[in-house]
């Protein structure tokens, strides 16, 4: 039995805007790409692609992409939501469902734009008939059709093979059709040269808020008074079609009045639509509302070229917006079909992977969300900005600004050079905690005031723990240093953090922070660096005792009324976090 994956192809639609006549280089545009969602489905009607179908989501400022301030999405028998603010992302397909939607609204300054992007699921049917015989005579055929995980599709079927078999008929399903691209070149109606407006005193586009259907431009054709035929009205490029397919054409029309707009559908076997074939259905009249209008038509085998022009034949007052070709049976939503041109009008081109841009002398600008000019390409060749910026790979990045360019490390800025506001050419250094630490400049080199950090060592002799500090002098704890001798000891180091014009800086180890924090404290070693660690405790100086002696008084008689005395003194430190106090001990000995 053949085995037949059906596929059927989809585009999106797109909104424009701008004001009557404008060039549209102010038109606010939404755009979603690509124009093709379809999912494929497997043996068992499970769908494979589902994730890696998304779509790009941009706004345009004329020619010019912005970031719309929101982005949301509406879907319809499918889940899916925005990403970011860019990505759209499909989730899943609601159940028994082959097609749907996703509408997304975009906000841009005030200003809202809607597209609408559609899907279809692609699903495989087998239809089987098996001949029943008796003594080789068909008395009947048993049809069976198989559809994959419940999904139906009210396609249009074309059966392109049957193959007849000992014991069954196979069908292969050879064609379906959608309804796809809008391949009617200059129907997005933007200035591109596409479109030939005849007697264009009464056929215009125009983009009237309080008239346009959806805010999409139209074509306004308007003729009274005529005495005789004119056919105002507008005729669209020779495209290229396949002989032998149906083609739909539909629009939204507002019609005025009894008289009917027409339209000629012109086909040809050659380009310059030699010996034609015509038809000429008439628009029936709206009475002042929108309404669609579809025609519905087959190109014969052989005739691979469509002209359409859409007018009236004397007299009448016509709207037409969203004027759509193509192929298949059933109108759908208007897609723009001059993407293509409106890039390569404003210079872009792509070709594969490839793209180029034609940065043609004041009409090459960049632009930010405020709608400031930031960068342009002028009649030299030559990029002009207020603001430009290096990716930063990790060792950092530049930054230049006006006149001055900025040099900045993985921590911070470290050196400015350029033109300043008194338009001087300086050249400035910067530490890390961002402090000028040099500067350049026509006045000569200078060195802004710096203190250097510095540890500055202390002899201690440790005692014992803040208890220590309750012990009376004759404790005999402090007796190794009661001594008129150095006792033995060792250090600690009273740390002064480094400053640039009054501000700390980093050192070693300790960041500003720290260095601002540990300033004026006693550590174990002489290091900036995380394992030094501030002391506590108490310690007497490791110095000899200081001794104080007093003679005795004599009374005049040869009496005495006091004996002489001495005193033994040591100091005591007292460290806490790094901070220290003092005070003294004094041993009192009579002699």
């Amino acid at each position: 039995m053949a085995k037949v994956i059906a596929r059927a192809y989809i585009t999106i639609t797109n909104v424009n805007d701008g004001d009557k006549g404008d060039s549209g280089d102010t038109a606010l545009t939404l755009v979603i790409t690509p124009n093709t969602f379809v999912f494929q489905t497997n043996e068992s009607g499970e769908i494979e692609n589902l994730g890696q179908n998304t779509g790009k989501v941009r706004m345009y400022v004329g020619k010019v992409e912005v970031q719309p301030d929101s982005v949301e999405a509406k879907p319809y028998n499918c889940y899916a939501r925005i990403a970011g603010i860019s990505t759209l992302v499909f989730d899943g397909i609601s159940p028994n469902q082959w097609s749907g939607k996703v509408e997304i609204t975009a906000k841009y300054k005030g200003n809202t734009r809607t597209a609408t992007v559609d899907f279809v699921v692609s699903a495989q049917k087998w239809n089987e008939a098996k001949i029943l015989s008796i003594d080789k005579e068909m008395v009947g055929l048993k049809a069976a059709q198989t559809t994959i995980n419940g999904r139906t599709q009210a396609i249009e079927q074309r059966v392109g093979r049957i193959e007849t078999r000992a014991d069954s008929i196979e069908l292969e399903v050879k064609k379906q059709v959608f309804g796809g691209a809008n391949l009617l070149k200059g129907a997005s109606l933007r200035q591109l040269g596409l479109l030939l407006l005849q007697r264009e005193q009464y056929v215009k586009i125009v983009n009237y808020p309080s008239v346009a259907h959806l805010e999409h431009p139209y074509i306004s054709i308007s003729r009274h008074g005529a005495t005789q035929n004119e056919w105002n009205g507008a005729k669209f490029p020779v495209i290229k079609a396949i002989g032998g397919k149906t083609y739909t054409l539909s629009m939204y029309t507002r019609i005025y009045g009894s008289d009917q707009p027409y339209i000629e559908v012109k086909r040809s076997r050659s380009k310059d639509m030699s010996a034609p074939k015509n038809s000429y259905p008439d628009i029936p009249s709206t009475y002042g509302v929108w309404k669609q209008y579809t025609y519905t038509f087959e190109l014969e085998d052989g005739y691979n070229y469509l002209q359409i022009f859409i007018g009236c034949v004397r007299n009448g007052e016509a709207y037409l917006s969203e004027i759509q070709l193509e192929e298949g049976s059933k109108a759908t939503m208007w897609k723009d079909p001059d993407i293509v041109e409106s890039m390569e009008a404003a210079g872009i081109y792509l070709n594969g992977n490839d793209m180029s841009i034609n940065a043609r002398s004041k009409h090459f600008n960049f632009i930010d969300q405020q709608g400031n000019v930031v960068a342009s390409v002028d009649d030299t060749g030559a990029i002009n900005g207020l603001k430009f910026k290096t990716r930063d790979l990790g060792a950092g990045y530049i930054d230049l600004t006006g006149s001055l360019m900025s040099v900045f490390g993985t921590v911070a800025k470290n050196i400015e050079f350029g033109i300043d506001d008194k338009g001087r050419a300086i050249l400035k250094f910067y530490d890390n905690a961002g402090n000028n630490t040099l500067n350049l400049s026509p006045d000569g080199l200078k060195a802004e005031s710096i203190s250097v950090a510095s540890f500055t060592a202390l002899g201690v002799c440790y005692i014992g723990g803040f208890q220590v500090i309750d012990y009376p002098a004759e404790h005999s704890i402090f007796n190794p240093y009661f001594v008129n001798t150095t006792p033995s000891g060792t250090s600690v180091f009273l740390y002064t953090g480094a400053k640039i014009q009054g501000k700390f800086i980093a050192d070693g180890g300790w960041s500003q922070s720290q260095v601002e924090t540990n300033d004026g404290r006693y550590f174990q070693s002489n290091k900036a660096e995380w394992s030094n660690f501030a002391v506590n405790g108490v310690y007497a100086a490791r110095l000899p005792q200081v001794i104080l002696q007093e003679p005795g008084n004599i009374r005049p008689d040869g009496g005495t009324t006091s004996l002489p005395k001495m005193w033994q003194i040591i100091t005591i430190y007292v460290f806490r976090n790094g901070k220290i106090s003092s005070f003294q001990l004094r041993r009192e000995i009579t002699l």
